[in-house]
This record gives C-alpha cells, structure tokens and sequence, in this order.
C-alpha cells in the first residue's frame, strides 16, 4: 500500500470518533441556521438580508463552543482559539464568495451546486484547521 494512502486511513481511523463529532455539530449548526432565519425572516417578518446578521451571530457562537468543549474537548485560552475561529470563518465566506461569483457567474454553473462544493470543500479543510490550529492548547 502506498504510503499516503496507509497515512491517510491511520489517520481516518484516529479522527472518527471526532471527526463525526465535528460533522454532528456542523448538520446541527445547518438546522438552527435555518430553522433561525425562517423564525425571523417569516414568523417575525424581518427582512431575510437583514434577519441573516443576528442569526449568524448565534450559530457561529454555537458552532465555535459546541466544537470547543464537546467536539475537540479544548481547554485552551477561549479568546485566542476564537479569533483563529473567525480567521477561518472570514477566510470560508470570502473562498465562498469567490467562488460563487467565478463559479456561477463566469462559468454558469448553478449556485446550488457551487455552494454545495464550497461547503464540501470546507467541511474537509476545516477540520484539519479546527484540529491542529484553531482549537489546539
């Protein structure tokens, strides 16, 4: 077996408890994400561009503590590991913003399909980041 691919399965081995970790609260995020957004977009009749600023300021502390204590289980100093946080968030919108606009607008590719593959693509670097960067001691 190659070398890469025998690190590879090693290393999949030794992350899935957490890895699944991290994947249950990224799917969990989604749905307060959007169950938040149709509560105040639709329900309380707040613009959606408008309703989006509150409602991912709640989902990003979610995310940035449920990974913190219960995915990567750090104890590190909280300010620090939550700036690293928010430079791999600014750095996922501005690759997803990016993306979208060559993707759909240069290329004409769907959004949907564009947003599903910015997401798949940093759902697999994030975790690496989160695991050995953002949330590490």
């Amino acid at each position: 077996m190659h070398p890469k691919v025998s690190y590879a399965i090693s290393f999949a081995r030794a992350h899935k408890q957490k890895f699944a970790k991290y994947f249950f609260v990224g799917i969990t995020g989604l749905a307060l994400d959007l169950g938040l957004l149709y509560i105040a977009s639709d329900l309380w009749g707040i613009r959606p561009f408008y309703a989006v600023f509150v409602t991912q300021i709640i989902v990003i502390v979610y995310n940035f503590l449920l990974n913190r204590n219960w995915s990567f289980q750090s104890s590190g100093v909280a300010h620090r590991q939550f700036m690293r946080f928010g430079a791999v968030l600014a750095f996922n919108y501005l690759f997803g913003a990016g993306a979208m606009y060559f993707g759909n607008e240069v290329l004409g590719i769907h959004e949907q399909a564009v947003r599903i593959i910015t997401v798949a693509l940093a759902v697999a670097w994030n975790y690496p980041l989160y695991n050995y960067w953002v949330y590490k001691e």
